[in-house]
């Protein structure tokens, strides 16, 4: 066959398949058109698991570096200076008085014993992660402290006053994103902060009440359970410290807890089937009832030396 007859036959046998294969996208309901919507889809769809996947991506770094910063700040050897102030003694006016608690929040620590909760958690439990903090992990900050961008920690102590601890706890990072603190976060910060300060005050820092000194042959960290983190006035937040302590002598025999104010030489107690008990360091009787008594009631009332 002629050259020229082989290629015009080539010519229309290409035709007819372009013929025929159009005729059979168009019979499937193809269109060449329909590839530009096709493709937006696709790409509309790819970009929103892209951004998702890359939101996804950016909290879970935001959480790891929250973490990085919160373990930092927890495992600091000695507070951080711009971190710290010391004050000035407290007046003699103020000594022997309970701080009033303030109007803000309550953060509980409560121990889950697979029955019943009990009260209080060992710092040296918190400090080593082993504890049974009951809703360990809700979190410890309510809506209302996440407005600030930190709150301050103030640990005090009978006989350490003249010696102040004021440490920032962040609750926003330099972006401005939210640190969530969950309970037992904020536990081993605050367990982390009182061992610590117990390391000091054995070494380091005088007590000016002997009964309240931290230390080889005094209160060990050890005896130390947290029962609550609450809110004195504005950011400054404190923590009810609970000491398991021999009676040393004074009515009764069995080891209780009492609930340390931070006021100079005396302590609040958590009364037991409302007794009342003399004082260690002021030598005073501490009513349990804070309900103000009638003027024969107080006339009764006598120290116990």
């Amino acid at each position: 066959m002629p050259r020229k007859s082989q290629a015009r036959t080539k010519a229309q046998v290409t035709r007819q398949r372009i013929r025929t294969s159009s005729v059979n996208e168009s019979t499937a309901g193809y269109s060449p058109g329909a590839d530009s919507d096709l493709t937006s889809a696709d790409s509309s769809q790819y970009h929103e698991e892209r951004t998702a996947f890359l939101e996804e991506e950016k909290s879970q770094m935001v959480a790891y570096l929250h973490d990085v910063l919160k373990t930092t700040i927890t495992q600091r050897t000695v507070p951080f200076p711009l971190h710290v102030a010391f004050a000035e003694d407290v007046p003699i006016e103020n000594r022997g008085m309970a701080p009033p608690r303030g109007p803000g929040s309550t953060v509980g620590f409560w121990e889950w014993e697979g029955e019943r909760y009990q009260w209080g958690i060992p710092l040296s439990q918190l400090v080593d992660g082993r504890s049974n903090l009951a809703d360990a992990n809700e979190m410890a900050f309510d809506s209302k402290e996440l407005f600030q961008e930190s709150v301050r920690f103030e640990l005090v102590w009978p006989g350490y006053l003249h010696r102040r601890w004021l440490v920032s706890v962040p609750l926003h990072d330099y972006c401005g994103g939210k640190i969530r603190w969950t309970k037992k976060e904020l536990g081993r910060f605050i367990a982390s902060q009182y061992r610590k300060f117990a390391e000091l005050c054995d070494h380091s820092i005088v007590c000016k009440e002997p009964a309240w000194r931290i230390g080889s042959g005094g209160i060990a960290f050890e005896d130390m359970r947290i029962v609550t983190f609450w809110n004195i006035t504005k950011d400054i937040w404190r923590a009810e410290i609970a000491v398991d302590v021999l009676n040393n002598g004074w009515a009764g025999s069995r080891q209780e807890y009492y609930s340390l104010t931070g006021a100079e030489g005396c302590y609040s107690k958590i009364m037991p089937e409302g007794e009342d008990k003399r004082c260690p360091s002021c030598g005073t009787v501490h009513d349990p009832d804070p309900r103000p008594r009638k003027a024969e009631e107080t006339s009764t009332k006598r120290v116990i030396r």
